[in-house]
């Protein structure tokens, strides 16, 4: 017998999280691409088993880039979708909002935006609670003593 107050639990029921992509688009021929490839290499690795980021990469002349955009695109909201900006061009998805990285194409530059990315923005953390002085007995005044005056 099932009471009244059971409900089945359905997969939108569970807060589902999806993971950070972060992806590359580069072209063999490009000297900036060249350099960045071993970087980028040493960032898939570290990152190969990791469930809250996946690491990417599309090569611009590959044949099946298009669809792999269409992908990445489907999951970016307000109508923004993935461009190359030149090569290479580094971009991460997070929560459906799309960033660049304009920044160090290091491996210790792109670990510091992911994990800056990884971590709950300002907005998200749970404010402090308190704060305010311990009410006491001798500092707290009865209704009678406020009455009174």
């Amino acid at each position: 017998m099932v009471s009244k107050s059971y409900k089945a639990s359905t997969p939108t029921d569970e807060k589902i999280d999806t993971p950070l992509i972060v992806g590359v688009i580069h072209a063999e021929w490009c000297g900036h691409c060249q350099q960045l490839m071993p970087e980028w290499k040493k960032l898939e690795d570290e990152y190969e088993n990791n469930n809250k980021v996946k690491i990417m990469k599309l090569e611009a002349s590959e044949s099946n880039k298009a669809d792999e955009l269409n992908k990445l695109n489907s999951q970016i909201k307000g109508g923004k979708k993935v461009e190359e900006n030149g090569y290479p061009t580094i971009f991460m998805i997070k929560g459906g909002n799309l960033l660049y990285n304009e920044k160090d194409r290091s491996v210790d530059g792109l670990r510091d935006w992911i994990q800056s990315n990884l971590s709950p923005s300002p907005a998200q953390k749970k404010p402090i609670q308190g704060g305010g002085k311990k009410r006491t007995r001798r500092n707290r005044k009865s209704r009678k003593q406020v009455i009174r005056k």
